[in-house]
């Protein structure tokens, strides 16, 4: 086991190797990114849904759609919320809400935006074809869309949503008679939006845009061509080379070889916190909380984000990121104590500790596998054993939908997409899950009370109570904020990424 104070040199040694894997041809782009007003983008994967904006509003798919479409506000990449589609609104009572859309905009292939397209598209997400979608999840809050002119809308709910702004940043409005004549499968290779890049072309190698230009907020590039490079060394060789401009999801260590050749490497922090959930509905340890605090007492986070993470994020205090909604300012990170822990442990009944199965996932995100070690190696120090199960993703899903699992433990994340909102994490991390791992009654009158309130102060302030009560009686091993490392050649200008968003109407090439 590398211990901490070690690693930091190996792995920055190691990312001056530049190792070189060559380029497949068939992800070539379709021009000398060289030249001309255009650039080049690499990226890990592309959405399930391909450009069916219902399919999903995590990563990848936020990252790409953002060059597309619009929802009813869009996402910052410094976590804020700004007007798009919708310009003004008002909340009339607890369920209506009434929203001024942007006059003047059009689709890209020349179709209006206007009410009866948002009635359109809504009608479509509250049918039963919408049911197979991820989006339907949020959006089934919509009760009833009706216009009242060609560019107001009102919009009831079937509960309190305080923030319907921000979660209608996820119902990104489609092209309402393009989206009837193709259906759902076709328009998903062949996407039509209001965002600053209509698409020329989809297939399984890259995506070719060109700028929109009725695009409301119209981009400085001519064309972007966006590349599916699934690894991260290939990734880092074709910024090196020449071949892209701009690479996602790098790693920390890059930072010394890319520096040296003049690119810029930025964080990119993630609209969702890294954990390892605790199975609590089964007889077992974890169901005391003061396990559960020991074992995040036990852990030394800031090491672990200072060496693997390059210090990028903060020590989390709460299940909630500092720009979420309900985030309770007040509240203090738990201590890296290896003492206070083992006295936990044996407060509890568990003087010598005890065996732990976890079920992780490797080669998924930055410096992984030697996170799990040290995760590891810490709890040891308590008397915890820990024996790591490697799973798949389609292994963890399963799971999740099932509820059957092989250890007490394992990877997942608190994503609080679409509105970064703090209560996101509690439709699955809780009782209201149908399968439950993890139901702490004595939270649920808070968590219903929440659910329930109108006034969006009042909501801000429950929500808080909600995050102390949380670290109190943790249902996870809080790791870190999830972060990854974005890098662009210097002929690349204003490029901001952050929360899953990429700014893409601000990047420019300059020669």
């Amino acid at each position: 086991m590398i211990r901490l104070v070690d690693a930091l040199p190996q792995l920055r040694a190691a990312a001056l190797l530049g190792i070189v894997f060559p380029l497949l041809w068939a992800c070539a782009p379709s021009q000398d990114s060289s030249t001309g007003n255009s650039a080049v983008l690499a990226m890990p994967s592309f959405p399930g849904g391909k450009g069916n904006p219902y399919t999903g509003y995590a990563t990848p798919s936020i990252t790409l759609y953002s060059a597309i479409f619009d929802g009813f506000t869009n996402l910052q990449s410094d976590g804020s919320f700004e007007p798009a589609l919708a310009t003004a609104w008002r909340q009339l009572d607890a369920l209506t809400w009434e929203f001024q859309l942007r006059e003047g905009v059009r689709f890209s292939n020349g179709e209006p935006f206007n009410a009866s397209a948002v009635v359109r598209a809504a009608r479509f997400l509250q049918s039963d074809a919408a049911d197979r979608y991820v989006i339907h999840r949020e959006l089934g809050v919509l009760n009833e869309v009706q216009a009242l002119d060609e560019y107001r809308v009102r919009i009831t709910t079937h509960r309190p949503v305080p923030l319907l702004p921000r979660v209608l940043s996820a119902f990104r409005v489609v092209a309402p008679d393009y989206w009837d004549e193709v259906g759902p499968e076709a328009f998903a290779m062949s996407p039509v939006g209001t965002g600053p890049f209509a698409v020329e072309s989809w297939d399984e190698a890259g995506i070719k845009l060109v700028r929109n230009a009725g695009s409301w907020r119209p981009a400085r590039l001519d064309r972007l061509d966006i590349l599916r490079v699934s690894d991260p060394s290939v990734r880092l060789q074709t910024l090196t080379s020449g071949d892209v401009d701009i690479a996602l999801t790098l790693s920390p260590e890059d930072r010394d070889l890319l520096g040296v050749s003049g690119y810029t490497l930025q964080p990119n922090r993630a609209p969702n916190a890294v954990v390892l959930t605790f199975i609590t509905v089964e007889d077992g340890p974890l169901q005391d909380p003061r396990v559960r605090r020991a074992l995040n007492m036990a852990v030394d986070r800031a090491a672990i984000i200072e060496v693997f993470l390059d210090d990028a994020v903060p020590v989390p205090s709460q299940p909630a990121l500092p720009a979420a909604f309900g985030y309770n300012p007040s509240l203090e990170a738990l201590p890296y104590d290896p003492e206070a822990a083992t006295a936990l442990l044996a407060e509890a009944g568990y003087p010598d500790g005890f065996e732990l199965v976890i079920e992780v996932i490797t080669g998924v995100s930055t410096n992984d596998s030697l996170i799990y070690q040290q995760i590891f190696s810490d709890l040891k120090k308590i008397g915890v054993t820990v024996e790591p199960q490697i799973i798949t993703i389609a292994q963890l899903i399963t799971g999740i939908g099932s509820g059957h699992w092989r250890g007490r433990s394992f990877l997942l994340d608190y994503n609080m997409l679409p509105a970064l909102d703090a209560m996101s994490i509690m439709s699955i991390h809780s009782c209201l899950r149908r399968i439950a791992w993890h139901c702490d009654e004595p939270i649920m009158p808070l968590v219903e009370q929440i659910y329930a309130e109108p006034d969006r102060e009042t909501r801000e302030r429950l929500t808080q109570s909600l995050m102390a009560e949380l670290v109190a009686s943790p249902p996870a091993l809080l790791l870190f904020e999830a972060v990854s490392f974005d890098a662009y050649n210097t002929h690349i200008e204003d490029f901001k990424a952050g929360f899953g968003i990429i700014e893409y109407e601000d990047i420019e090439r300059v020669q």
